[in-house]
């Protein structure tokens, strides 16, 4: 797996945790985190 793509796992997997552990009707996560469209 090239280092791009680790990358890319890495940030889905952040952002889906992050989404996870927020209510749902905080659906923007908090400043300093990239939000995936």
């Amino acid at each position: 797996m090239d280092r791009q793509r680790k990358e890319g796992l890495c940030q889905l997997l952040w952002t889906g945790a992050v989404r996870m552990s927020f209510p749902p009707h905080l659906n923007r996560p908090p400043m300093g985190i990239p939000a995936l469209p």
